[in-house]
């Protein structure tokens, strides 16, 4: 359209000429793509869909396998803490006999007392561990929720293509 031509109602256009003279003339109707343009056009696109979904899904998986690599590190630390724990654990309990048996002299109460309290610091720690890195990994899953969702998303944007692919070949 030129700098002379109005757009009056839909399909109409007026062109006022340089004499001044106004005319008035169907405007051209532009053409509609055909159904080979239309279906190269679905299939370009849900190839470029396709690989997106693809990238999507990888950056998502690895996010995840980072959660899992750090929670399972954690988890190994907790491990270890909780063997410290029993074998602490084991040697208070070979200490504190040994106190019982030298008939509860105070030197043998301080002998079992402190294995006592690493026991259960070194215990409460390494369950607190754990029981912290199984819950992030539970929350985290191992389903990768936004691709699921924009599966979701391209399946009906999909769906609406094929349906207006059908429209224009029924219609056209």
């Amino acid at each position: 359209m030129s700098k002379n031509d109005i757009a009056v109602r839909d399909r109409t256009m007026a062109r006022l000429h340089n004499d001044g003279v106004l005319s008035i003339a169907p405007a051209p109707v532009p053409e509609e793509p055909s159904v080979g343009e239309l279906l190269r056009s679905l299939s370009s696109d849900f190839r470029v869909l396709v690989r997106q979904e693809i990238d999507l899904a990888k950056a998502e998986m690895r996010e995840k396998v980072h959660v899992y690599q750090t929670g399972m590190i954690t988890v190994a630390i907790g491990a270890v803490l909780m063997m410290a724990a029993a074998l602490t654990g084991l040697w208070f309990l070979n200490q504190g006999l040994t106190a019982l048996l030298v008939q509860f002299m105070p030197l043998a109460i301080a002998v079992w007392l402190a294995p006592l309290i690493l026991t259960v610091a070194f215990a409460g720690f390494g369950w607190t561990m754990i029981k912290g890195a199984k819950e992030k990994m539970a929350r985290e899953g191992l389903t990768p929720n936004r691709t699921l969702q924009t599966l979701a998303q391209d399946k009906r944007w999909a769906q609406a293509k094929v349906r207006e692919v059908k429209e224009n070949i029924t219609h056209g």
